[in-house]
């Protein structure tokens, strides 16, 4: 998948917050480096899990999504001119996800996210513009069984939490397994108390058996994949 970037906002106090977020299939050691930082941050130094176990022998296999601002692009707060707020955008399982324009047992997500709006400002000039990646989410999945994605660390840093990151990195994951690797279903481990969020993705849990990993209570959840469909689908 090529790069997408999506303009997303959420409400702050009396302020309107507006992010310009990118979303990608992190590639090389560079990309590794900004996907753990922002792992580190969320799971180790705001959770609480033990540095050894973050960065394992699985990271140099799996396939990472990378979320982003991409600078000189940047965080900006705009106060609404009628004195009324804007209202934060609902979140809703029957939302489209935003189709890149084309634009992975672990602690998994930790926060709950909304839908981002789709942008109608991302040209193919700001696509080629050299960038500096401000890393604020990520995830991994590698291929558990045949045909079968498990999905995991997936992360979004504090400060851009409720901005549709977390979404936006599961639908690119969903992607990239599908049309990309061929993958027919998702699975995750949930923590115990993020299942909603998934559970508005359309995951379900076949088990509804609560366990623990990692001293914390997790679900396992799944979802079944569909490839999007190409322009020869559509014809046959």
């Amino acid at each position: 998948m090529t790069t997408a970037i999506t303009d997303a906002r959420t409400l702050r106090g009396t302020s309107t917050v507006t992010a310009r977020i990118a979303v990608q299939h992190a590639h090389g050691a560079e990309d590794l480096a900004l996907c753990l930082q922002v792992r580190i941050a969320v799971f180790v130094d705001e959770q609480g899990f033990p540095l050894a176990i973050e960065n394992d022998e699985l990271d140099a296999t799996c396939h990472h999504i990378l979320a982003y601002v991409p600078k000189p692009s940047a965080v900006t707060a705009t106060l609404a001119l009628s004195g009324s707020p804007e209202p934060a955008l609902a979140p809703s399982a029957a939302t489209a996800p935003v189709t890149p324009a084309i634009a992975p047992a672990s602690p998994p997500d930790n926060a709950s996210f909304e839908q981002a709006p789709a942008s109608s400002q991302a040209t193919e000039t700001d696509r080629q513009r050299p960038q500096i990646k401000q890393p604020v989410g990520t995830l991994r999945m590698f291929e558990c069984a045949p045909g079968v994605g498990k999905i995991g660390r997936v992360a979004v840093l504090p400060s851009h939490r409720s901005l549709g990151v977390g979404r936006l990195l599961m639908d690119a994951a969903h992607q990239v397994a599908a049309d990309e690797l061929g993958w027919h279903k998702a699975v995750v481990h949930s923590q115990h108390d993020k299942a909603g969020f998934y559970a508005k993705l359309g995951y379900t849990s076949p088990d509804p058996t609560v366990y623990m990993e990692e001293d914390y209570p997790h679900i396992t959840m799944e979802l079944a994949l569909t490839r999007a469909k190409t322009k020869t689908d559509t014809a046959l």
